[in-house]
């Protein structure tokens, strides 16, 4: 789904919202979107496998993708005013039991605590704002007991941030990642240097560890 630039903001927000998706969709692209929102009906693909947001300018925010039930890859490119990940885009509140699903209903248990419980690849490039990426409530990270974040993450990877300050803790401790990627993000590349980084030891347990 690729938007031309010569379609106005206004435009391409009612248009997007006005479309309807198969619900059996199993991959989907956007590019070059220039409305200020993701359309309210990404949440109900419930069959999502892999979805790829590009170069979308004027969308601050994104959606609680950690909703999505079945998604397996991930790719956020050319997000350059998405300043903070957090709570909100992985689809969880801690504050409250009654979470809801991606359809509005009421979420069972293990789902309202599990963001993004199959995503397995995630990459995210060339977000020239983004500063902030963590999984915190009220100053302290989400007991991992209580709630599960990408439990079945084997691919990380992250390049072109030059203002990313760090990966989640949390992430990195508990998530299954075999492989981990980080390319030009010049404030990763000194906190997860190899042995003399500061977090290194966050990462040293990944078995495929490129830093460059």
């Amino acid at each position: 789904m690729d938007f031309s630039p010569a379609v106005q903001t206004g435009s391409q927000d009612e248009v997007i919202e006005a479309l309807r998706l198969n619900e059996n969709l199993q991959s989907l692209q956007i590019s070059s979107y220039r409305g200020s929102k993701f359309p309210s009906w990404i949440m109900t693909l419930t069959n999502l496998q892999k979805l790829f947001l590009q170069d979308c300018q004027n969308c601050t925010y994104l959606p609680p993708l950690g909703r999505l039930p079945s998604l397996v890859t991930l790719h956020l490119d050319g997000m350059n005013t998405v300043k903070f990940l957090g709570l909100e885009f992985l689809g969880l509140d801690v504050n409250d039991d009654n979470m809801m699903n991606g359809e509005g209903g009421p979420a069972s248990s293990s789902e309202a605590k599990t963001a993004f419980p199959k995503l397995k690849k995630l990459k995210i490039s060339k977000m020239q704002s983004w500063e902030v990426w963590n999984v915190i409530n009220n100053d302290r990270e989400i007991p991992d007991e209580n709630f599960k974040i990408m439990p079945r993450l084997r691919c990380l990877k992250v390049s072109d941030c030059a203002k990313l300050k760090a990966l989640p803790p949390l992430l990195l401790q508990t998530s299954p990642l075999r492989k981990l990627r980080i390319h030009n993000c010049p404030l990763l590349l000194q906190l997860y240097k190899r042995k003399t980084g500061e977090e290194w030891n966050k990462i040293s347990h990944i078995s495929k560890v490129r830093i460059s």
